[in-house]
């Protein structure tokens, strides 16, 4: 840009040439989510749930503290593989309360 805000003809081309490729590279998947409307967001999702319980675990040598611990960290353990924890009141199925 000029020092009056103005830009010059070339970052105009420039600009108009990066999103000229950009479409192109991606012409195949834009046109793959109008037809099918579907995309990998829940791989995608998963991976990263998968990255963050590993990096979560550095360190961890007890096997079972890091499943403890992977199971807590997607939200919905089984509290009967866990007889060790004690969930909070409410988050309980009714058959695994004593």
């Amino acid at each position: 840009m000029s020092a009056h805000g103005h830009s010059r003809p070339r970052d105009a081309y420039r600009s108009t040439l990066l999103v000229t490729r950009t479409l192109t590279r991606w012409k195949e998947p834009i046109l793959a989510w109008h037809e099918a409307h579907t995309t990998n967001a829940g791989s995608d999702g998963a991976n990263n749930l998968q990255k963050r319980v590993k990096r979560g675990a550095f360190g961890m040598t007890n096997h079972r503290h890091y499943r403890v611990r992977s199971l807590l960290y997607v939200g919905k353990p089984d509290y009967s593989l866990l007889p060790y924890v004690n969930p909070p009141i409410g988050l309980v199925p009714a058959f695994i309360l004593p």
